[in-house]
């Protein structure tokens, strides 16, 4: 999927994603290991919700009336969806775990 966002995207994936996170923290059990984990599991939340943002031009937009454009349209949103969901499983699964 092309990325529909406009500059607001790209700056915000900028910011949220600029830095980088030493996971070593989290498996020794550090004391920055809650921080880290949090900020693993903003950076997924935000991947989703850009990949959502991303989505939704294509999905209220006009549908197209050709079935195999239409095919591709739902196949792409199809997958956006499920890209979105498995980065807020990842992100759930962290957050449940609680893993340092």
């Amino acid at each position: 999927m092309q990325p529909k966002s406009n500059g607001i995207c790209v700056k915000k994936l900028g910011l949220d994603f600029r830095r980088a996170y030493s996971l070593r923290a989290v498996a020794r059990g550090g004391e920055n290991a809650v921080d880290d984990t949090n900020e693993l599991v903003t950076r997924l939340s935000t991947a989703a919700g850009i990949i959502m943002e991303d989505s939704s031009p294509i999905a209220i937009s006009q549908l197209p009336t050709a079935p195999d454009e239409l095919e591709a349209r739902l196949s792409e949103l199809e997958q956006a969806t499920r890209d979105a969901t498995i980065l807020l499983q990842a992100a759930r699964v962290l957050a449940r775990r609680d893993i340092r």
